[in-house]
């Protein structure tokens, strides 16, 4: 079922709709593919550690991406896959001119071609899921999963221990949270913060500006309650009378 313009859902997408958003996923992936690969064989400027997580985690946000136009088909889903893109295009502006990197710009348009159309209007959800996470709470868990890629993006000379433990540690919080443990949540908000300090003096000056900004504004949305929320359980009373509330009703009758 998707949504038309008010948000409502209908019965199946239409059909003028239904090969443009594989061939949009399809592009995408293929994008991300080609240049995880182009990565690996030409890595510079970046090192080949810096290279090597910079690759895996264009290929952990490709599937996200993908997953999310084609199952959740939210508004998410169409950001995300738009800076995705933008990531592509930006490694293949950076790096040695290739064949692999040729590949991944075409397919990194078309992808953008139909992302900023029209096209998939009509797929894409307008409006939010009732029972799916806020968009803070989306922000807070992908922003967490990208401090990998913003870790080899800050160190492009070469990983060190500080980093390794920053992203680590992004990745088992951003598991926790999106599991809803309220570990996690205080990890973003206490524990984060002062990982990234050892990542921030390990690295050029400019790595440690965006490690910073990147580590302040996950800190900034863990503090909020919509991040809190997700994680509080909520606990429905059942319907009648509290304890003591019968016997009293009972004597009464009496």
């Amino acid at each position: 079922m998707v949504t038309n313009a008010d948000g409502a859902g209908v019965t199946g997408p239409p059909a003028r709709h239904m090969p443009v958003p594989y061939i949009v996923a399809a592009a995408l992936g293929a994008a991300g593919l080609a240049t995880a690969l182009h990565l690996a064989g030409a890595p510079d400027p970046f090192s080949a550690s810096s290279a090597l997580v910079l690759a895996v985690a264009i290929v952990l946000f490709t599937i996200i991406a993908t997953s999310g136009l084609l199952i959740n088909r939210g508004r998410w889903a169409r950001v995300l896959s738009l800076c995705v893109v933008t990531g592509f295009l930006s490694v293949a502006a950076i790096t040695a001119l290739r064949p692999l990197s040729i590949v991944s710009v075409v397919l990194a348009l078309l992808a953008l071609f139909g992302l900023v159309g029209r096209w998939l209007d009509g797929w894409i959800r307008l409006r939010p899921s009732a029972t799916g996470p806020g968009p803070r709470v989306a922000g807070l868990l992908l922003g967490t999963l990208a401090l990998v890629p913003a870790v080899a993006v800050a160190a492009p000379s070469g990983l060190e221990a500080g980093h390794g433990v920053l992203g680590s540690a992004a990745v088992v919080l951003a598991w926790g949270y999106g599991k809803a443990r309220t570990w996690a949540l205080w990890g973003l908000r206490l524990a984060l913060p002062l990982l990234a300090v050892p990542a921030m003096l390990a690295g050029p000056v400019a790595g440690s500006v965006l490690l910073g900004a990147h580590t302040g504004v996950l800190v900034a949305l863990a503090w909020t309650a919509e991040a809190r929320l997700a994680v509080t359980p909520v606990f429905d009373r059942p319907p009648g009378p509290r304890r003591g509330s019968a016997g009293s009703a009972g004597g009464s009758d009496g």
